[in-house]
């Protein structure tokens, strides 16, 4: 039974890949379109970096897809790991892709995160229904190639859509099944379910999500119906709903699991950890859209705001901005409302000019003389001028 199912994700490549790639859970890794020898989450980013892309916070950065097989088929890691490479090889051959198969849960199963920039093109990977229902009958065909039950996955899903509407609630309208039921449920009709296993991923996918203790522990009661006796700073617990049931004729001893005892990384230090990385991740993401949005402002302000000032090209001195402060040679110093001397003297010479031209000129009167007078006036002046010559005193070539 090849299952296979995915989902986008906005998140950095660097979180989906070290999940997968994490020791304690696979078991086999590769890659495809990558050098093994670098980072691939690196090389995710050089790639997006080449075509200008991938580096926005709402942009969409790889796909995440699971492919799982029937229990019945007792498939090796090595099988589901062939199955997975050639399904990436089908499906995405100008996508770099990175492979992982885990053994940690009781079904083995293998991981493929998808680059959704094409190293090609430099286009995005895009998968509507259509694209996503022909992944599914791929995964099925390849499986058949190698012996594995096929599924009807259709089927499945038309089952799935009527268990969601399962119950009756009590004004007698369909009630959803919470995911935590359906979770337990589907543990139940396996005789090998592993509590445990459902455990640690459930506290994973919180750990990927949350971003301090109160949201963690309120993701995984909402969710999975997991509580937390102890959620201190030093330790952790968790108390399973599958705690106390009777699977396959055993009775689940009731009580708490520490953290500690399902390895180091549920121990309280691992999810702070893990719960302060999201948190950073986020303010990052969060400065990062501030900054795109406060740009686009700024740009739609200048758009809206059009330049009506008319520069003259023609002139060749600009003309100072009256400030209120000269600028000499020496640096700034402040205008004074004294005027300076030349100034005070045009002023008086302005306001004595208009003085004089606001006096009412004196008029001469003039009449017209005679020969006879005339001749009169210059026999007495020499004759008065002749007398004055005669009482100057003589100069004798020697002072007295």
């Amino acid at each position: 039974m090849p299952l296979f199912k995915g989902k986008r994700s906005k998140a950095t490549p660097a979180d989906g890949i070290n999940y997968i790639t994490r020791d304690d859970k696979a078991v086999l890794v590769s890659s495809q379109a990558l050098d093994d020898s670098r980072s691939y989450a690196e090389q995710f980013k050089a790639t997006g970096n080449l075509f200008g892309k991938g580096s926005g916070f709402n942009e969409r950065k790889y796909y995440h897809f699971k492919l799982s097989c029937d229990p019945v088929d007792n498939i090796t890691p090595e099988l589901s790991h062939k199955l997975a490479q050639d399904l990436a090889a089908e499906l995405f051959p100008s996508h770099e892709c990175v492979l992982a198969t885990h053994n940690d849960t009781d079904i083995i199963h293998s991981h493929i995160i998808v680059n959704s920039i094409n190293f090609e093109t430099g286009k995005k990977l895009r998968l509507w229904g259509d694209d996503y229902a022909a992944c599914k009958d791929k995964a099925n065909e390849l499986g058949i190639k190698l012996g594995l039950t096929p599924l009807d996955w259709r089927q499945k899903t038309a089952e799935k859509i009527e268990r969601k509407n399962e119950g009756i609630s009590a004004d007698n309208k369909p009630k959803t099944i919470s995911q935590a039921e359906r979770h337990m449920s589907k543990r139940q009709d396996h005789k090998t379910a592993s509590w445990k296993s459902a455990l640690c991923q459930a506290i994973d996918e919180a750990k990927d999500c949350c971003q301090d203790r109160a949201e963690f522990e309120r993701y995984l009661k909402d969710t999975y119906n997991i509580e937390m006796p102890r959620n201190t700073t030093k330790t952790v617990s968790f108390k399973h709903p599958a705690t106390g049931q009777e699977i396959a004729g055993k009775v689940r001893i009731k009580g708490a699991i520490r953290g500690a005892a399902l390895g180091e990384y549920y121990t309280a230090a691992s999810i702070d950890q893990a719960l302060q990385i999201n948190r950073e991740r986020n303010l990052a993401n969060g400065r990062l859209l501030a900054t795109e949005e406060r740009q686009q402002t700024k740009q739609g302000r200048n758009r809206e705001r059009p330049v009506t000032r008319s520069i003259n090209p023609d002139s060749a001195i600009k003309q100072p901005i009256a400030t209120g402060r000269t600028k000499p040679k020496g640096g700034f110093e402040k205008t004074s409302n004294r005027t300076s001397p030349n100034q005070k003297t045009n002023k008086n010479a302005t306001e004595k000019e208009n003085r004089h031209n606001s006096k009412p000129k004196k008029e001469v009167k003039t009449t017209k003389k005679s020969f006879k007078d005339i001749m009169n006036d210059a026999k007495a002046k020499s004759k008065s001028q002749a007398t004055s010559d005669l009482t100057k005193p003589v100069n004798r070539g020697f002072d007295r």
